[in-house]
């Protein structure tokens, strides 16, 4: 019988944590120093290639 409660609170648990509702994207706003360099590439790159949209970050640069 213990096991079987068991069983099935933990089948409750996963439920109410598979049935939660996605998060939106966090709205992040990144201010470059001045112009487009070289050296801000890797947050170009990142976001072209989906790092931060798998993380749930929506990116956006400004100059």
């Amino acid at each position: 019988m213990i096991r079987f409660v068991t069983a099935f609170a933990a089948a409750l648990v996963w439920t109410a944590i598979a049935a939660a509702p996605a998060a939106a994207a966090d709205k992040v706003v990144l201010m470059l120093n001045w112009y487009v360099y070289c050296e801000h590439a890797p947050f170009y790159y990142g976001k072209a290639k989906g790092i931060y949209a798998a993380e749930n970050i929506d990116l956006e640069i400004q100059e």
